[in-house]
């Protein structure tokens, strides 16, 4: 129980964080178009393109760690390269989900206040 609680929860409450302040930005970065009383939106590309590259590097972060010795002494790496899979991939499927909850939120409130805006 200790290794969910230690610092695996510390990862996947980094992670939310993260992904929320990501979500946030996302909202910011988002166009907006009404046509026609219609809202469309298009969500920033460059956005998608660092998620996909966080899920990306985890990956590659995975293939490297089970193909080099594990020899070195922990006390001479950086944090992150001590952390294991686990937490890492904890982590990066937190910020996932934090971004995705608060993206969807966001979309959701400026659709309830552009139909609000449409029938007053």
């Amino acid at each position: 129980m200790s290794f969910w609680l230690g610092a695996t929860l510390r990862f996947a409450l980094a992670g939310m964080a993260i992904g929320a302040v990501l979500g946030l930005l996302g909202l910011a970065l988002t166009r907006w178009e009404v046509e026609e009383e219609e809202l469309f939106y298009t969500p920033s590309r460059w956005l998608a393109l660092i998620i996909t590259f966080a899920i990306t590097a985890r990956f590659a972060y995975g293939w490297w760690h089970a193909t080099h010795s594990r020899n070195n002494v922990p006390g001479d790496q950086i944090w992150f390269m001590t952390a294991s899979a686990t937490q890492l991939s904890t982590a990066v499927a937190a910020g996932l989900i934090g971004y995705y909850l608060v993206y969807a939120m966001g979309v959701r409130l400026r659709l309830c206040r552009h139909e609000r805006g449409r029938s007053a």
